[in-house]
């Protein structure tokens, strides 16, 4: 076998696996849609020829009989044949809105499910994996693709439907060819039909792998389209006046993304058209004579009936199918994305290899014990053999410049990541052993990049324990010890009030107020059980009148729970148990605050560093109010 021989059985054999895997897509759509529509794609597929055979055979009726009797029998026969003609002609036409509709609604389903599986396998991915600048840029494009572009995997799935009806009206014509013709004229339409095909569909592959090439310069169009529009970009866009720059730097790349478009489009796609039509119009010719010449008698009229559509057969196929074409190459891409997505965040350890957390009745003792940590691709470990004890029951600060580890020990904490090296030990269980799921039951966490949900106040304090029945009573208490009475007080609609301006009756929130809700959403986990409380950076946005409280009722809050406080400011972890200062990856330094502070070492020039400057403010700003009471 020749080697083009082989690269065409390559290729064929690859356009069948896409069909299946395409078509193993539509039973996500539900049976009760999927079924009707392999109806419609069945009668849209066959309905053409039955009524190109009944014109013909309506007009052969016709011509056929001599004598007046004859033909008035000839007319009534033709008649009801007409009417089976036209019935056909109709029914297609009426199916076509119903196929479009069907076929929309069957995308709309599969691509819902795809949906929900991407937003399944991004949540419950390992978190090293989510962060890995491979899962950022799939993610990111299947985005783009879901949410502006719409080259997505339901509406490819949804075209193999007309694609049926599109063979399966080649078929029954080259069928109808061959029985009432000649075989030999119906297989060279067959093969001419399939030869333009092949053609058209390999020049949509290499425009598709052209396309494909340029995804991060539409990753960075959607990127300034986002800053452009997007409500957290506004202020700074007006401020700095980045107005007419913006719109200078998307005109510049949309025509950098575009022009590569427009000019391999062309190259591509005009020669092979020119090509592939003008081998269609002479086989239809060929063959429209062969079929002219074939014919006698009583059979000509039919036999020239017939040829229409055999003249029609192959144009069809060279111009392409609007309605599949686009959907089934790009639906591959995007489902392929999906697949690398899906591989890129599965996690490497069965579920089923992970123990859950033994029950804890109270606060537990976690204890890294030698765990040094370093970041996928990075150049050297940020944590090496800390050994760190969290007791049971008891508040544990974390001080430390940065880059010293911090946030890393809490993302470990939280099962986020695993050690590299060591053991995180809960109650003398291996965290790494655990089920992620079973021991972030257990934790409360307010992260420093805390998220602000777009949703109820309800809601956003309800997420901390989501998995669990909303408790009215405990929502309340987060609330009120969370020191957020005044913002409830303040909203139109209460706990239902959705804490965004953007949405009819929503409120925005200022930055010191978003913050006592997401410390709400920690303490009402803590109220649903969560023994472990984190605190990252829990007084960054509060006033001092607020921070004040805070610390006023820190011990209050602590209370009966092992708890993590990492903070800049060493006003809010001087009141902790103990407090741990992170350097060179280790312990450098650990006690209460006064042992510290006795020990003259780093945490006690961090500590008088901050509290100078903090005296010099204060001095700074009553001179500059006496300057001002003295003018006249």
């Amino acid at each position: 076998m020749s080697s083009g021989v082989r690269r065409l059985a390559g290729r064929v054999a690859e356009r069948y696996r896409v069909w299946r895997q395409l078509a193993g897509l539509l039973p996500r759509s539900g049976w009760p849609v999927l079924i009707p529509g392999i109806a419609i794609a069945v009668a849209r597929g066959l309905l053409p020829i039955v009524s190109i055979l009944a014109m013909g055979e309506a007009i052969q009726t016709i011509t056929g009989p001599s004598g007046s009797g004859e033909a008035a029998a000839a007319i009534r026969d033709a008649g009801a044949v007409l009417v089976l003609a036209f019935a056909a002609f109709a029914l297609q036409q009426i199916l076509s809105p119903f196929q479009a509709a069907t076929d929309h609604l069957i995308a709309r389903r599969v691509d819902g499910s795809l949906i929900r599986d991407l937003m399944s396998r991004a949540i419950r991915a390992p978190f090293e994996r989510v962060e890995q600048q491979e899962s950022i840029s799939a993610l990111t494009n299947a985005t783009v693709n879901f949410l502006y572009i719409g080259l997505t995997p339901g509406p490819g799935a949804a075209a193999m439907l007309p694609l049926f009806s599109r063979y399966l009206e080649l078929a029954a014509a080259l069928t109808a060819i061959g029985v009432l013709i000649s075989w030999p004229v119906a297989v060279l339409l067959g093969i001419t039909a399939l030869a333009i095909r092949y053609g058209r569909r390999g020049t949509l592959d290499r425009f598709s792998r052209l396309w494909n090439s340029l995804s991060d310069q539409r990753q960075r169009i959607f990127y300034l389209q986002t800053i452009g529009t997007d409500t957290p970009y506004a202020n700074e866009m007006r401020a700095l006046r980045l107005a007419p720059w913006l719109t200078e730097r998307h005109w510049q790349d949309s025509e950098a993304h575009m022009k590569p478009l427009w000019s391999g489009r062309r190259s591509m796609y005009l020669p092979t058209f020119i090509r592939f039509s003008l081998l269609g119009y002479l086989v239809a010719a060929l063959a429209f004579i062969a079929i002219a010449t074939q014919t006698q008698g009583q059979t000509r009229v039919l036999g020239l009936a017939v040829a229409i559509q055999a003249v029609l057969v192959p144009l069809r196929f060279g111009s392409g199918f609007p309605e599949v074409d686009t959907a089934t190459q790009y639906a591959l891409h995007a489902q392929r994305e999906l697949q690398d997505i899906e591989r890129s965040l599965a996690d490497v350890r069965a579920a089923s290899s992970r123990r859950t957390l033994a029950p804890i009745a109270g606060p537990p003792t976690v204890r890294f014990a030698d765990v040094t940590f370093e970041y996928p691709g990075g150049q050297e470990p940020v944590l090496r053999g800390l050994d760190l004890t969290l007791p049971a029951g008891r508040s544990t600060a974390i001080v430390g410049i940065n880059g010293a580890g911090k946030t890393t020990l809490v993302k470990l904490l939280g099962a986020l990541y695993n050690p590299t090296k060591g053991q995180i030990l809960v109650e003398n269980q291996d965290l790494h052993d655990l089920d992620p799921n079973s021991w972030r039951r257990h934790v409360a966490v307010i992260l420093q990049d805390y998220v602000q949900y777009e949703s109820t106040l309800r809601d956003n304090v309800v997420l901390g324990a989501p998995s669990q029945p909303v408790d009215e009573d405990a929502l309340m208490d987060a609330i009120h010890r969370a020191g957020a009475d005044d913002v409830l007080e303040l909203l139109p609609n209460g706990l239902s009030t959705i804490l965004s301006p953007s949405y009819d009756g929503g409120v925005g929130l200022s930055g010191g107020q978003w913050q006592r809700v997401a410390l709400a959403r920690a303490l009402y986990a803590v109220n649903l059980g969560a023994r472990l409380l984190v605190l990252d950076e829990p007084t960054a946005q509060l006033d001092v009148r607020s921070e004040a409280a805070f610390f006023d009722r820190f011990m209050e809050l602590t209370s009966g729970l092992t708890t993590v406080v990492i903070s800049h400011r060493f006003s809010t972890v001087r009141r902790a148990d103990a407090i741990a200062v992170l350097a060179d990856g280790g312990v450098a330094e650990y006690g209460r605050h006064d042992e510290l502070m006795e020990r003259n070492g780093t945490y006690a020039k961090m500590f008088r560093l901050q509290a100078d400057r903090f005296v010099d403010e204060v001095q700074a700003g009553a001179s500059l109010g006496d300057e001002r009471a003295g003018q006249p």
